[in-house]
């Protein structure tokens, strides 16, 4: 029986299998596009209106160990106040598409070198329904935001409202790049790159070790890349 478009963002988390050897066949993504940008909009919304920004420049910027004058501090926290919202609608209405459709380029090069079979538009659809784990992660975070009179913080340092990653257990004391690398060892990304390797095995057409091979390599840049940065930016 052929899945829909909203049949596979299931079908993806339930039988993983099956479902990338029906996006094998027949290649969607627009579904998937719009449930995640849609999904990660709503939470956006939802966080920016609870934000508390001048706590959270304060300390974020003391955690960095960056010292800035009051005049200027209030110009950054006014600043992020005013034009927040903005940024965060755009980034996820221009950005998030623009960062998918980056990265379906990157594996598509990275296992055609791998000797695979694979196009831009069979890319794109393993990519989307890869990361249907980000919108079961949004899902779980709007009662959690609800459940919030302010977020200052603490409550963003993690990455995520949910407890789902190991920054959330990291001494009080730890510096950015440690939080960072913390941050990023988190079940829903974890679920994803297991999704990614599935998927890409069976739609490139390259054994397992080969579609893990490619999928961590990248993931371990991509974690590499942001420690690095907080490093620096502390």
């Amino acid at each position: 029986m052929e899945q829909s478009g909203f049949g596979r963002l299931v079908g993806v988390l339930t039988s993983p299998g099956k479902t990338f050897k029906a996006i094998a066949e027949q290649p969607t993504w627009a579904v998937a596009l719009l449930v995640l940008i849609g999904l990660g909009l709503v939470v956006g919304i939802m966080m920016n209106g609870k934000m508390d920004w001048a706590e959270i420049t304060r300390e974020s910027m003391e955690a960095r160990g960056q010292e800035v004058p009051e005049d200027q501090m209030e110009g950054i926290i006014d600043f992020q106040e005013k034009f927040g919202p903005m940024m965060m609608i755009g980034g996820s209405l221009l950005g998030t598409p623009a960062v998918y459709l980056l990265l379906a380029l990157v594996f598509m090069v990275l296992f055609k070198m791998l000797g695979g079979e694979l196009g831009f538009l069979p890319s794109f659809s393993v990519l989307l329904h890869g990361m249907m784990p980000r919108a079961v992660l949004a899902l779980l975070s709007i009662p959690v935001v609800l459940s919030k009179d302010e977020l200052g913080f603490e409550e963003l340092k993690d990455s995520s409202v949910l407890v789902s990653n190991l920054a959330a257990f990291a001494p009080e004391d730890a510096g950015p790049g440690l939080i960072a690398l913390l941050s990023s060892i988190d079940l829903f990304s974890i679920w994803t790159v297991v999704l990614l390797v599935i998927g890409y095995s069976s739609v490139a057409r390259v054994s397992r070790g080969a579609a893990a091979a490619g999928v961590v390599g990248l993931w371990a840049v991509y974690v590499v890349g942001k420690v690095g940065l907080s490093a620096l930016g502390s």
